[in-house]
């Protein structure tokens, strides 16, 4: 059987009080337009 390879990929960041960073607006329209343009399984939206 195959090693998960999920298995070894580094633990999430987390800030002091144990929550998880945020994207701001300005990011996450950033990283929206990366994936429109860059995934090749968006398509129409999806």
């Amino acid at each position: 059987m195959k090693e998960n390879p999920y298995k070894r990929l580094p633990t999430i960041e987390r800030k002091q009080d144990g929550s998880l960073y945020r994207m701001t607006p300005a990011q996450r329209k950033q990283v929206n337009a990366l994936i429109r343009r860059e995934c090749c399984n968006y398509e129409d939206g999806n």
